[in-house]
């Protein structure tokens, strides 16, 4: 798994009790913020080349 997943699995799991740790006229931010980078890295993951790590590795051919 690489560290985008990892990031996305982590922000999935972020509860309520996480977030009223911040002060309460932040907390809409916050919660915006992470629903937008869940969505983010949604979008970037199920990219073709992400979906075979050693994509990223091969060098790209000149056209």
């Amino acid at each position: 798994m690489n560290r985008l997943e990892n990031l996305l699995s982590t922000l999935l799991t972020v509860r309520i009790e996480d977030i009223s740790q911040v002060p309460t006229e932040e907390q809409h931010l916050l919660v915006n913020n992470i629903e937008e980078l869940q969505d983010q890295l949604k979008t970037i993951l199920s990219e073709p080349c992400f979906s075979d790590d050693s994509a990223m590795l091969a060098p790209s051919k000149p056209q």
